[in-house]
């Protein structure tokens, strides 16, 4: 306030007199603004409610902590000692205390101390499986008729782990009629490439058509290729009704 009525009860256009009396009073006048502006800082300062207000007392509140006062990242007090943390800052739960040899897995199938695998010699070692699975089957399958009316789920239930063994051992020997009919034809290419003929690789169509004569020779031998072919027409019949449209109705 006092600022403002001096500079309207003694203004610059009211001075009259020469450049130097004009100087002094401008001086005059930027010392009295500069002591206002002082004095407003003072009470600032000595007001409670200021952020720089000290006090004696221990309930004046937390106390405020620089940033770059606050140690987050490693240091050494020299070159020659190893690197030091806070220990007042927080560690992770996550934290690997003591670093110990992480164990390392082994799968002997893709493992070079196994040795090389050997089909042939594998399903000889092992053959002796197939014999339990069988017995296996065998006590399955009495068991399922005993509980069929005693207990018609867990009959279901044995059924059904029947029908998967079934399924993996018609698999299984599907395969391995595939290999054998692979190896004699590997055999007949060889005694062929003997006489200086050339080689012939079997592609999976030829190979599918082999599978194919080699199944109806067995069915033939055994007799039963008259009622595999009668099965397999009624399949396909069906297979062609279930395709055909239906027959509208005459209104």
């Amino acid at each position: 306030m006092g600022v403002k009525k001096f500079n309207r009860s003694i203004g610059l256009g009211d001075v009259k007199g020469s450049s130097d009396t004009k100087r002094k009073v401008k001086e005059a006048l930027r010392q009295r603004q500069g002591t206002s502006i002082k004095s407003a800082r003072d009470l600032n300062s000595d007001s409670p409610y200021s952020s720089n207000s000290s006090s004696s007392d221990d309930d004046s509140g937390p106390e405020v902590v620089s940033q770059k006062n606050r140690v987050t990242d490693m240091h050494r007090d020299s070159k020659k000692m190893p690197a030091m943390m806070s220990s007042k800052r927080p560690v992770s739960r996550f934290r690997q205390v003591v670093q110990t040899d992480r164990p390392q897995t082994r799968d002997p199938r893709f493992d070079g101390l196994s040795g090389n695998y050997n089909e042939d010699l594998f399903e000889k070692s092992y053959a002796f499986l197939d014999k339990q699975r069988d017995t296996e089957l065998d006590e399955m399958r009495q068991q399922a008729n005993k509980l069929k009316s005693k207990d018609p789920e867990e009959a279901a239930r044995i059924q059904l782990a029947i029908d998967s063994m079934q399924s993996q051992r018609a698999a299984k020997q599907q395969k391995k009629n595939t290999q054998e009919l692979k190896r004699r034809h590997r055999a007949n290419e060889m005694e062929a490439v003997k006489q200086g003929k050339t080689p012939y690789f079997l592609k999976k169509r030829d190979l599918k058509t082999l599978e194919v004569a080699e199944k109806f020779n067995k069915l033939k031998d055994s007799s039963k290729l008259d009622g595999y072919l009668e099965k397999r027409r009624k399949r396909n019949a069906t297979k062609d009704h279930r395709g055909m449209p239906y027959q509208r109705r005459e209104q």
